[in-house]
């Protein structure tokens, strides 16, 4: 077990929070589904036209035969200036990469595990900048001994409220700061910010998550048994 305190905005100690380690998987794993998730976020932009899809080379350029040259039937060729291209970028192109559901939530639990053991892992019980203002965001982050890039983790319940609106309205200028939905989290956003910061029912809702993934490869491993 990993033990995590509960803090207060003003950094103080309010409790403390375990995460159940579980066996390291290969560094391979996290590897793919955070490349697969960046592959299926990319899109195709570049787009080239084919021979077909060019205007133009509706008439023979010259006669087949008797003038010494390469037979030609359009002047639209790829072979030609102002022609098609061949095999060129098209915009419909496919970059989907399948990660089934399992392999993303243990590659995350592996980070959150990672980032909790090194001590970049702030679990927080309630936040709240009434004010709404980014001066008492950074004020809150500064007594909570932040100190670089943060991924503040809010749970359904806070984000839906007045509440939720305010601590995003305080945040949204602070540029070593991102705020997200915990339904919401990758392992790209986890990986590319050095704190995480959740609410405390943030937090329980993955620890949840975690637990059934790891009680169910226990069941696996007695079957095979």
């Amino acid at each position: 077990m990993t033990k995590v305190d509960i803090i207060t905005t003003s950094g103080e100690k309010k409790g403390s929070a375990e995460i159940k380690t579980s066996k390291k998987i290969s560094s391979g794993l996290v590897s793919s589904v955070v490349l697969a998730g960046l592959s299926n976020k990319r899109q195709a932009i570049a787009h080239t036209k084919t021979k077909g899809e060019v205007s133009g080379g509706g008439k023979k350029p010259y006669k087949q035969k008797g003038n010494g040259r390469a037979r030609a039937g359009s002047n639209r060729s790829p072979l030609w200036i102002g022609g098609g291209t061949t095999f060129g970028p098209r915009n419909n192109a496919s970059f989907y990469k399948r990660i089934n559901k399992k392999q993303r939530l243990v590659a995350i639990r592996e980070i959150f595990q990672e980032k909790a053991e090194s001590g970049f892992l702030k679990i927080v019980d309630t936040i709240a900048i009434n004010s709404g203002k980014t001066k008492d965001m950074v004020k809150a982050l500064s007594s909570m001994g932040i100190d670089g890039s943060t991924l503040l983790i809010l749970d359904d319940k806070t984000a839906s409220l007045e509440e939720g609106t305010r601590i995003y309205n305080s945040g949204r200028n602070i540029d070593f700061l991102q705020i997200t939905n915990v339904k919401k989290i990758n392992a790209f956003m986890i990986l590319k910010y050095k704190w995480l910061v959740l609410t405390n029912e943030s937090f329980e809702f993955l620890n949840n998550k975690f637990s059934i993934v790891e009680s169910r490869r226990e069941n696996l491993v007695e079957e095979k048994k």
